[in-house]
């Protein structure tokens, strides 16, 4: 076969851009399978499948020939070249031949035989044989229908289909207008007819009719069987239910207007997906007369839970074509849908026939590409043009030129295998969430984790390679190894890897976050890994082995991320290990270009640590004063492992769990930093900015015997973390107050006495105490004029001026105030002072002036509340 390679390279280069799946484009250019196949035209129609190809070289074409046998072809070149036909019908009045693959059925991927159900007219029988593929040998054919259906067999006309349950058991059967059924076998299916009893009876049939079936595997050992009722131009499904042995008492309607085409009978078919088992359907309608602009190619999904049918994307609506039949195919590596169909250029001119297809990436067909082809050389009448239902190696494509009854086929499109690396990951703190917390290290370099009985989170890529792989197409496990060389290398050279388990005896489990269940989606994080410029296909946060890629298809050159909650159980410090994918069968990945590598952290330790230069703090009245504590901080990972640090200054009986408070507790943040590093230890500090009403704890105070103790924690990148106290120190009583500048009396006569005390002062606290005050006073004077000191009365309320208190001189009187101790900027205490004079008869007039001092003095203890 000729292939053009710059369309190929152009079509590479293309999906690069586009990140799309690749798909390897072939010219228009058939191979001849068999030059002679049978003249009876129908015969090469049908609604089952009639190729296989079990790897990208090796394939089975099956067919009736031209002397009326029904037989296979085999290729080993991927197409390019056919054996000579091999006979597996029963006799020369072979009609038609149905055949199903081993590994077709989803959880198969082992089996190498493939299952033929054919049809003769000598005895109107249905017949088994099966061809095993690993050695090309035939078993005896076997009818497994003379002794209990009585078949009445139209030739042409009269479809029969095989497939295997998910079970393993065989079902077969065929829809006539003498007798219809479904027979199975459990076991020893080529020794006797015995072994293939049928399954419920006629009746669940009606009415009988040569119409088309399919039948399907579907999860717990249960068949679909899909039906096309001509007359009544319906697509319906029945299901067989296994665990009862019974089928649905009524069909379920597909489609209730899908008008046919009686000549190019069969036109429609399934695949199946293996990962979800899901069922697609297509189905050629509107094409009974052939007729431009009214055929169409439909499509339908059945979800088996909770068993229902989904209308999907059509192929062609209205098409120009007088469509003659689709067939369906899949890729099982990416879920990619194929669409096969023929259909007339001039749709009433037989002889302008054409084979072409069309791609859906999506798994639910909700969108088909361009139309491809032709894909056949010659324009001619085209029967039963068909496709390999479900293949990861190769999809092939056959039809039947009856100008010149042939058998011809080409290639859709080879898959290349698939290949995955580990490439990338990166450590994170863990978060309760399916985010993740603070790197714990750069992309694909060895991290440090947490301590013991702490959580972190680990996310990786995994690169593929080749075709891709479906939602849920590959499962993996993760696992870990202690590495005694202190590195992971690439080759796994010294280490033993476990799985991952959720036990907590082992060093390193899955941790169970409380709030996102296991297999939720990721939210990806902008520090994630990355694997140069690759697009990353997000997927699911796991907390326990296995895990697939759930969330989205993972095509070719892209990355799937996946995030694992993890913990330290009982790593000791230094300790490192080394964590891995693996397929969920325990296989490696083919390459491993970065393997997760961590040492289990050692925490940071703090030294020397006091509060002041370990003296007693002073305080400046009125404001606030720089308090400092120092300490030396060392990690034995270097000073670059330092993440945070973090203090308290506060009085001692108030505790290290203290809240802010500028009376007992100031907490440091922002103002603490890392000075002065060099190899494995910096010196810390923390400033803080005491207010002036800071608790004292000196003598006469009612914190006397009590202390400030400076609290420092520092932390590492992993969040590992270590608290120190410092030995306390004194905070001393400051007794300090503001007061008014000046007492002005005003103007008198000689003689006059205020009647009552008004003129003011007032005293506002600037210390850290509660506090009386003492008060005294010196004569006013002009010169050689004085007024004596005791003329002036005061009181700390507006009495009269006989009522008040005789201002005495030096050391004059102690006034009880009981002045609280300040707690706050806003709650400023404060005391008023009324004054009043009275002015001596005779008194020389002038201006005098003296002075009255305020003398501090502490409260006894109790202070005032």
């Amino acid at each position: 076969m000729r292939k053009f390679s710059i369309v190929l390279g152009f079509g590479v280069a293309l999906v690069m851009a586009c990140a799309i799946p690749v798909f390897r484009a072939h010219a228009a250019t058939s191979t001849v399978i068999d030059p002679t196949v049978t003249t009876n035209k129908p015969s090469n129609n049908g609604t089952s499948f009639t190729n296989v190809f079990v790897s990208s070289s090796t394939g089975y074409a099956f067919y009736r020939d031209s002397t009326n046998n029904c037989v296979y072809a085999k290729t080993t070149d991927g197409g390019t070249t056919w054996g000579a036909a091999v006979t597996v019908g029963p006799s020369t009045t072979c009609i038609r031949v149905a055949v199903w693959y081993d590994r077709w059925t989803p959880g198969n991927t082992t089996g190498t035989f493939i299952h033929i159900a054919t049809l003769e007219t000598t005895h109107d029988d249905l017949w088994y044989d099966r061809l095993d593929t690993s050695n090309d040998s035939l078993s005896t054919i076997l009818d497994i229908s003379s002794s209990t259906q009585a078949g009445r067999y139209t030739a042409g006309a009269t479809v029969g289909t095989i497939t295997e349950g998910t079970d393993g058991h065989l079902y077969a059967g065929v829809f006539n207008t003498s007798d219809s059924y479904i027979l199975t076998c459990s076991a020893n299916c080529t020794a006797s007819l015995t072994n293939w009893p049928e399954i419920g009876n006629n009746n669940a049939w009606l009415p009988d009719a040569n119409d088309w079936m399919i039948m399907n595997p579907l999860p717990a050992g249960d068949i679909l069987n899909i039906k096309f009722n001509i007359a009544s131009s319906t697509l319906e499904s029945k299901m067989w239910h296994e665990a009862s042995s019974t089928w649905d008492a009524n069909w379920t309607i597909i489609d209730s207007n899908c008008p046919p085409n009686t000549t190019y009978d069969g036109h429609f078919g399934t695949a199946v997906n293996h990962n979800s088992n899901f069922i697609y359907l297509v189905s050629a309608c509107n094409i009974a007369t052939l007729s431009a602009n009214t055929g169409a190619i439909r499509t339908w999904t059945y979800n088996p839970t909770p068993d229902t049918w989904t209308r999907d994307t059509d192929v062609e609506t209205s098409s120009t074509l007088g469509l003659t039949g689709a067939k369906i195919g899949l890729d099982l590596n990416t879920g990619n849908v194929y669409v096969v169909y023929s259909g007339r250029t001039t749709p009433a001119t037989a002889a302008t026939a054409n084979v072409y297809y069309k791609i859906s990436t999506s798994t639910s067909m909700s969108a088909w590409g361009s139309r491809q082809g032709p894909i056949n050389q010659t324009t001619t009448d085209i029967y039963g043009a068909r496709i390999d239902g479900m293949s990861a190696s190769r999809l092939y494509a056959t039809w039947v030129d009856v100008g010149s009854f042939t058998l011809n086929g080409t290639t859709i499109t080879v898959f290349t295998p698939n290949t995955m690396t580990e490439a990338a990951y990166r450590f994170f703190q863990n978060q309760d969430s399916t985010q993740v917390g603070n790197t714990f290290g750069s992309t694909n370099a060895s991290s440090l984790i947490p301590l013991a009985g702490n959580p972190f989170r680990l996310r990786m890529l995994i690169n593929l390679a080749g075709t891709g792989i479906d939602v849920s197409g590959q499962s993996f496990k993760l696992q870990y190894a202690t590495s005694t060389g202190g590195g992971c290398d690439t080759g796994f050279v010294g280490e033993t890897y476990v799985d991952v388990g959720t036990a907590t005896s082992s060093a390193i489990s899955f941790y169970n976050n409380p709030t996102p269940a296991n297999g939720a989606a990721l939210t990806a994080n902008a520090q994630d890994p990355t694997d140069g410029t690759n697009a990353i296909d997000n997927q699911t946060y796991v907390e326990q082995n296995n895990f697939s890629n759930d969330i989205s298809k993972v095509l070719a050159g892209e990355d799937g991320k996946w995030d694992f909650s993890l913990i330290n159980n009982s790593g000791s410090p230094g300790n490192t290990y080394c964590f891995r994918i693996v397929k969920s069968d325990g296989s490696l990945l083919d390459t491993y270009t970065n393997v997760a590598e961590a040492q289990v952290d050692q925490a940071p330790t703090i030294s020397n640590l006091s509060l002041n230069g370990g003296q007693s703090i002073t305080l400046i009245e009125g404001t606030t004063t720089l308090v400092v504590s120092t300490a030396t901080v060392t990690d034995a990972n270097g000073f670059g492992d330092f993440f945070a640090l973090t203090g308290k200054a506060f009085r001692t009986s108030s505790g290290t769990s203290c809240t802010a408070d500028p009376n007992d507790c100031y907490v440091a943040t922002s103002s603490c930093g890392f000075y002065n590093c060099a190899g494995n230890s910096c010196t810390a500090e923390c400033d803080y900015q005491f207010q002036y009403f800071a608790q004292p704890t000196d003598s006469g105070t009612p914190w006397a015997g009590d202390s400030w103790t400076a609290l420092m924690q520092a932390s590492d990148t992993v969040l590992s973390g270590t608290t120190a106290t410092s030995t306390g120190v004194q905070l001393l009583s400051l007794l300090a107050f503001e007061t008014t500048s000046t007492i002005n009396y005003g103007s008198f006569s000689q003689g006059q006495t205020m009647s009552t005390l008004t003129a003011t002062a007032t005293i506002r606290s600037s210390g850290n105490v509660s506090m009386n005050v003492n008060v005294y006073g010196t004569n006013m004077t002009n010169g050689s004029f004085s007024i004596a000191v005791g003329q002036q009365h005061f009181a700390t309320s507006a009495l009269t001026y006989a009522s008040g208190t005789t201002l005495l001189a030096n050391p004059g009187s102690t006034v009880a105030i009981n002045m609280r101790k300040p707690s706050s900027t806003a709650n400023i205490q404060s005391s008023t002072f009324f004054w009043g004079i009275a002015i001596p008869s005779g008194q020389m007039a002038t201006t005098y002036t003296g002075g009255n001092s305020f003398i501090g003095v502490l409260h006894s203890l109790p202070w005032p509340q």
